[in-house]
């Protein structure tokens, strides 16, 4: 089917756009930020960092790089285990299936 990413059912992803700039009104990233873009994946999530990484590189002609921890920057947090213990119950509680994903920006 076009236009659908499918993933393998052996892990929550969880997917977090953290970034300072994403409550303004205008566009909160442009193409001279993809740069500041960073996954930050849990080893259970890799599959769904590859294809977030693979997807982005299709839209924007960036592939941003994996990182073991968040940083400065905008960091994409893939895997319910890259997840402050805040967001992970408020996420956890969702009663997302095997495959879900939240799409979040902070």
């Amino acid at each position: 089917m076009r236009g659908r990413i499918y993933a393998k059912p052996v892990f929550c992803a969880i997917v977090l756009v953290l970034s300072a700039g994403a409550w303004c009104d205008a566009a909160w990233v442009t193409r001279d930020d993809y740069g500041m873009f960073r996954v930050v994946a849990s080893a259970e999530a890799a599959d769904a960092a590859a294809l977030f990484q693979d997807y982005w590189e299709q839209c924007t002609g960036h592939k941003p790089p994996n990182q073991e921890e968040a940083g400065p920057g905008v960091n994409v947090l893939v895997g319910i285990n890259t997840l402050p213990a805040d967001l992970r119950s408020e996420v956890g509680s969702a009663g997302l299936a095997e495959a879900g994903f939240v799409i979040r920006t902070l």
